[in-house]
């Protein structure tokens, strides 16, 4: 069973207009209730948590910074280069 190109447009059309229709109706719907909603909120940075997580990261990434210079061994090699010459005149 085909359809015409016009009954197709025919049938988006009357769906279109019915759902735009329930859209209508559903805004139309009057309410009585009072709803009072209290929230308070706290930013990140009034946390003690993140205070302290912040500093724990900082101090960690210290740590590894600084431990990386120091990977070499902690022996230091000496080596005494005696050159000599001798003048023939």
């Amino acid at each position: 069973m085909k359809m015409s190109n016009q009954t197709c447009k025919a049938f988006l059309t009357g769906w279109i207009l019915l759902l735009s229709h329930q859209v209508l109706l559903a805004q139309n719907e009057v309410s009585s209730k009072v709803v009072t909603t209290t929230t308070t909120s706290k930013t990140w940075y009034a946390e003690p948590w993140a205070w302290a997580l912040g500093a724990g990261v900082i101090i960690l990434l210290l740590v590894i910074f600084s431990r990386r210079g120091s990977s070499s061994p902690d022996r230091v090699e000496q080596v005494t280069v005696t050159k000599t010459s001798s003048s023939d005149n």
